[in-house]
């Protein structure tokens, strides 16, 4: 989609007549069903009066020009192509990043610069960085620009037309030298530069026809993309499969393979397991080979934090292909191959955001959106976790999706799991203790994954310090009971989990800005920290860890016949959605703790003693826990019960710890 493409001259007449932002304010309403807001419709009548004036005294007359182009299964615009042939006769396009800056400052970011944006000071990209990154993008994604296909070879550069080279140090600073010297920078009086910069790329002309045929391409990705996609996932030995896993891989290549041959069949297919049975790994390999047979394939998940780590992992060029759930609501149907939809227990019942605007809501389920817009979705899924409230994704509902599609539908179990120190037992006692199946394994006898409940958080986190200190690998959790705050206005984060006198912060929100040096938006288990357990994860999901303390706070504890429910305590129940949660349905992985963790130690925090129902039972820190309350249903009496005889592990002995659970519920 694009709001004009025409005529360099109808487009230089209609800038010189005032007429284009109208124009394309028209295009957009139509489209949108919403209007543009008052500070991109200025920008289009500045900055694209003062481009009209610069492709006139460029003579760029006999060119296609494309304003406000959208890029595949993205959001995102680029500003303006202008299509030609080169001196040589290739085919080529401009690609002009227009900003209507006049100024800009240092930022401590990579590629990034500050500068006064929609009424306060903003982190943004390099212009020439967004740029090239919209060049790459299209190259990467649309059929038109793929470079092995002989396609339109693109130019990019940005213009700052109320720029000074005075205000522009910081954008010529040595750091962005690479990036300049594949994507030049012009100013406010830089029109001779910009002139001879059209001569080169795209002087030859006979650009309407290289526009057109541009504008017919369809979304694909390029061979160079899948290419390199299949070589990183088959570099990273984390990604080898086994046993169950292979056998999963290989059903879902077999459906692929059955909708390559009939091209009118649809599939669904479902992989289902548990967590730390390989799904997420089995997918990346799909990626990675699908990627290697030249399939138009993309990987999409609900969680910010996973596809963040995707990309780091991958490279920044996997972006074209790992995705998020609501980027297919505006793709065409069928017009993606395959895809790869990890974690589908976290859709949502639609696509809609708190960024959403009004005008662009839509009833439609998001199930729906993913399923109309592939040949053959693979959903890998766990039935049995959740995260938010909004979550709705289940078999069930894939099944319907299915039916209601004409989708042919499959489903895999995954049995085998990698989680826990491999600790079957651990796994069966842990769902029999929150319910979410029955196995009969009352007492963990086991010695392979270790399980205690210490006295307090300080004797938690030392001993997570201590295994830190030895080169291992160790993380403190909360419940998520207390504020997350934003950082101060300095990038530093809040004491929000207080414990008496313990206080330690969240990990600081994803979209934190300006944070301070050594703060990270996200804690995961294979990225190095400094102190990492001076920082309170707020879930495991993805910890690979040695060994996981958890902080349960007053939101956890057993009522009745499930562990869960609302809460009574301090300092308050469990924010936002999750008191609406069991706890095995709130993205706790079925243990408390991390899912890749081999140790779980727990604090549970209730009311102080000495307050209305308070029990006054003991548990013993080392050995059998057998001296709870029989009647209590605290979460740390309800451990006791059921714990047995496990040994303590590295935690030293520390003689008795005082339940204060509430015994009327």
């Amino acid at each position: 989609m694009q709001l004009f493409a025409g005529s360099s001259e109808t487009f230089i007449d209609e800038a010189v007549q005032k007429q284009i932002a109208e124009r394309l304010g028209d295009t957009f309403y139509d489209y949108y069903r919403f209007r543009a807001s008052v500070s991109e419709f200025t920008a289009w009548r500045n900055s694209l009066s003062a481009l009209a004036y610069q492709l006139r005294y460029s003579g760029v007359r006999d060119h296609g020009v494309v304003l406000e182009m959208q890029l595949p299964l993205s959001s995102a615009r680029l500003d303006a192509f202008v299509f030609g042939r080169s001196p040589a006769g290739r085919e080529a396009a401009v690609l002009v990043e227009l900003k209507q800056w006049s100024e800009a400052s240092v930022s401590e970011w990579d590629d990034c610069v500050e500068t006064f944006l929609g009424g306060a000071v903003r982190k943004v990209l390099h212009p020439c960085v967004q740029a090239r990154s919209y060049a790459q993008y299209l190259e990467d994604m649309h059929s038109s620009f793929d470079r092995a296909r002989n396609g339109v070879e693109i130019a990019p550069c940005a213009w700052l037309h109320n720029m000074h080279p005075g205000a522009a140090t910081v954008l010529a600073h040595p750091k962005f030298r690479p990036v300049l010297a594949q994507v030049p920078l012009f100013l406010n009086n830089g029109a001779d530069g910009f002139k001879q910069f059209f001569a080169d790329r795209v002087g030859g002309g006979a650009g309407l026809p290289i526009m057109e045929r541009a504008l017919s391409g369809k979304h694909a990705p390029s061979r160079n993309l899948l290419e390199q996609t299949a070589a990183m996932v088959r570099g990273e030995t984390r990604y080898r499969l086994i046993d169950d896993q292979i056998v999963a891989y290989n059903a879902v290549l077999a459906m692929v393979r059955r909708g390559q041959r009939d091209k009118r069949e649809k599939a669904v297919v479902v992989v289902k397991g548990g967590p730390g049975t390989g799904k997420s790994v089995i997918a990346l390999n799909l990626l990675g080979t699908l990627s290697k047979m030249g399939v138009n394939v993309q990987h999409a998940t609900g969680s910010r934090a996973f596809t963040e780590n995707l990309w780091r992992v991958l490279g920044p060029r996997s972006k074209a292909q790992i995705r998020y759930f609501n980027n297919f609501g505006q793709a065409e149907s069928a017009s993606v191959d395959v895809i790869l939809a990890d974690e589908a227990h976290r859709i949502r019942a639609t696509s809609n955001h708190r960024f959403t605007a009004k005008a662009l809501k839509s009833e439609r389920a998001q199930i729906d959106e993913i399923v109309d817009a592939t040949k053959v979705a693979v959903f890998f899924i766990d039935d049995h976790q959740a995260v938010r409230a909004d979550e709705v994704g289940s078999t069930v509902l894939l099944r319907e999706a299915a039916v209601r599609h004409e989708a042919r539908f499959e489903t895999i179990d995954l049995r085998t799991q990698f989680r826990c120190a491999g600790s079957d037992e651990y796994i069966d006692w842990v769902d029999q203790l929150l319910e979410i199946r029955k196995t009969g394994v009352m007492r963990l006898e086991s010695t392979a994954f270790a399980v205690d409940v210490v006295d307090d958080p300080v004797q938690l986190e030392a001993s997570i310090e201590r295994l830190n200190g030895e080169g291992l690998n160790a993380r403190m959790m909360a419940g998520f009971c207390w504020p997350w705050s934003k950082p101060t206005a300095g990038g530093h984060l809040i004491d929000d989990v207080t414990i008496g006198s313990f206080r330690r912060p969240w990990n600081a929100q994803p979209e934190a800005r300006m944070l301070a040096s050594g703060i990270s938006r996200a804690i995961l288990g294979d990225r190095p920290r400094r102190r990492p357990s001076s920082w309170m994860c707020l879930h495991g999901t993805r910890l690979r860890v040695r060994l996981c303390g958890r902080d349960l706070g007053p939101g956890s504890r057993h009522s009745g016949s499930r562990v869960g429910g609302s809460a009574v305590g301090v300092p308050r129940p469990c924010r936002k959605d999750a008191k609406r949660r069991p706890l095995h349905r709130r993205g706790q992985k079925r243990v408390p703790g991390a899912a890749h963790a081999r140790d779980a130690r727990l604090f549970a925090l209730y009311p102080r003693s000495g307050d209305p129902g308070v029990c006054g039972g003991t548990a013993r820190s080392a050995g059998v826990l057998g001296r709870a309350n029989p009647t209590c249903k605290g979460a740390l009496c309800v451990l006791a019960k059921v714990l047995g005889n496990v040994p303590r592990g590295t935690v030293d002995e520390s003689g008795v710890t005082r339940c204060t659970t509430t015994s009327e519920e």
